[in-house]
């Protein structure tokens, strides 16, 4: 028994007109949490109204909600971080698919920690490339600092550095499994 579903794959529709990868993740986002809100509310629904018409109905919407999660976790794969995964977690757990979840987390962890570690390479590269400019910077604010005490501004709140961005990376890397629910 085969079931044609329909297909989200590509979103060719946002990737037209949503340039930025990240951007397109936040629509997707966006449509999967009016969905999760929609899926409460049939449920609700359907404790009252459980005709035949209405629960067809509302199989094909759960078909597609199934099919549309799964389509955005194969389309961004390891971009998606994993406050994403969980609200995909969330909308499977809600339609009560909990092996797709299982399979999609599995899936999304396969893709998710080649990202990590490329990702903690350029990382440490950047860090060493920055420790190695400190050390040169080091040797010249020693010459200037003598003649600008006094002049230097205190930022309120300082940018991420590379080396805080790395030990991100990295935990998330070890605790990859802790996403799962």
């Amino acid at each position: 028994f085969g079931r044609i579903l329909d297909s989200f794959d590509g979103f060719n529709g946002i990737s037209q007109s949503v340039k930025l990868r990240e951007n397109q993740v936040v629509v997707l986002f966006a449509v999967m949490d009016n969905l999760r809100s929609a899926l409460k509310t049939v449920g609700r629904s359907l404790e009252i109204d459980s005709s035949d018409r209405y629960l067809l109905e509302t199989r094909r919407l759960v078909a597609r909600c199934m099919k549309f999660t799964c389509d955005v976790v194969k389309s961004f794969g390891g971009d998606l971080t994993p406050s994403h995964i969980k609200k995909v977690q969330q909308l499977l757990q809600t339609i009560g698919a909990k092996r797709v979840n299982k399979n999609v987390f599995i899936f999304w962890k396969q893709h998710r920690i080649p990202v990590l570690e490329k990702r903690i390479s350029e990382l440490e590269a950047e860090v060493a490339a920055a420790a190695k400019h400190d050390k040169k910077s080091k040797k010249k604010s020693k010459e200037s600092s003598e003649s600008k005490k006094g002049k230097g501004k205190k930022n309120k709140k300082a940018p991420e550095t590379p080396e805080e961005r790395l030990e991100a990376a990295k935990e998330e890397l070890e605790d990859i499994d802790e996403y799962y629910s």
